[in-house]
């Protein structure tokens, strides 16, 4: 979790004011990662079976979901240094 303890100390390192510190921030890699590669990832990083199961989509759910971490980058100078599959090692 080196990665996310990073991204925190430059928050609370910018941050004078109390009610800066509770701003959100993404931490994440700039590239879409799929629910089934997390599993994935995870799986490989621990050598573990991870249980799932396939549901059909729900009304209302969607297609793809995405965040920017343009915001992290501007404000904090942050920008994702490893993958997804170090990132789950970690």
């Amino acid at each position: 979790m080196e990665w996310v303890i990073k991204a925190e100390a430059l928050q609370l390192k910018e941050d004078d004011d109390i009610e800066l510190c509770c701003i959100a921030y993404n931490l994440e890699t700039d590239s879409g990662t799929s629910v089934l590669e997390m599993v994935a990832a995870f799986k490989k990083a621990s050598g573990k079976k991870i249980p799932i199961k396939l549901c059909p989509r729900r009304p209302g759910d969607a297609i793809g979901v995405y965040a920017s971490t343009e915001k992290t980058q501007k404000e904090l100078g942050w920008k994702a240094k490893y993958g997804i599959a170090e990132m789950c090692r970690d």
